[in-house]
């Protein structure tokens, strides 16, 4: 078996658990042989004991160490994630973000194991946001590949972030994969890792929102595409602004959409912004 596709695997080996529904387990809780069963919203759910394992390979290291970034980062974007994912049956807003960014996750694991970036310092640990943003904006061999989703669901939005600065202007265009209809509402997530004068990262974020009106669907040109500019969210170009004695060092968008009525969410990832 090639070493990477074993690597790829290794990542992937994540203990399996059971539902069950069984008049005879019923709501089992506590111990029975090898299992382990305990209850989650109504449903339960065995899982195998781990008899022993102490076992600490570089792959292993790196798994966990990628699980655990990715936590990070999904504490970084809660509030994007509290309204662009849904939580499931078995599982938390948050955990729906790290499953629907595996394809990511497997793309920093191999950096990791190259030696391309590291994922045992501060910023790591307390900017993790600003790694993926860095990668995001890199070019090359460094650029990151794998998508960086924010948002999920049965719909998809393809987003363009244009900036003219001399104008003080932002425009954000969303391609939706329907046409545009009564209760979408745009949410606009802005990105950005910024570093102080002795090279510390830090990382902010917003999230800005823009509720369609009549008005606004009836001056569609293209029934399934919307522009959102900084005239009709007056903050939205000023939130690029760093503080004194910071310094912006690279930054990112989205735009998914989400319906009140039908209660449907658009799948969109990070992009980067075009600055003229």
């Amino acid at each position: 078996m090639p070493e990477n596709l074993h690597q790829r695997r290794e990542v992937l080996n994540y203990i399996c658990m059971a539902i069950i529904n069984s008049t005879g387990v019923g709501a089992g809780k506590k111990s029975a042989g090898v299992f382990t069963y305990r209850r989650v919203r109504g449903r339960t759910i065995a899982s195998a004991r781990v008899q022993s394992n102490k076992s600490n390979t570089q792959g292993q290291q790196t798994q966990r160490a990628v699980f655990a970034f990715f936590n990070r980062v999904a504490k970084s974007l809660n509030t994007c994630i509290g309204e662009s994912f849904n939580q499931t049956k078995y599982g938390s807003r948050r955990n729906a973000f790290i499953q629907a960014n595996k394809r990511a996750q497997l793309w920093l694991s191999d950096q990791v194991r190259e030696g391309l970036i590291q994922l045992d310092n501060e910023k790591s640990e307390y900017a993790p946001l600003a790694i993926i943003l860095d990668a995001v904006n890199a070019t090359g061999a460094a650029k990151m590949t794998a998508p960086v989703f924010v948002s999920h669901g049965a719909l998809l939005a393809k987003s363009t972030v244009l900036v003219v600065t001399s104008l003080l202007s932002i425009d954000v265009n969303i391609q939706l994969s329907r046409d545009f209809k009564p209760g979408d509402t745009v949410f606009i997530l802005y990105c950005q890792h910024r570093t102080d004068s002795d090279g510390q990262s830090a990382e902010y974020t917003q999230l800005f929102r823009y509720d369609l009106t009549q008005a606004d669907i009836a001056a569609i040109t293209l029934p399934n595409m919307f522009t959102v500019t900084s005239d009709m969210i007056p903050n939205l170009y000023s939130c690029r602004t760093v503080p004194l004695g910071y310094t912006r060092k690279s930054e990112a968008a989205a735009a998914f959409v989400k319906n009140s009525g039908d209660g449907t969410t658009a799948t969109t990832k990070l992009v980067t912004l075009t600055v003229q």
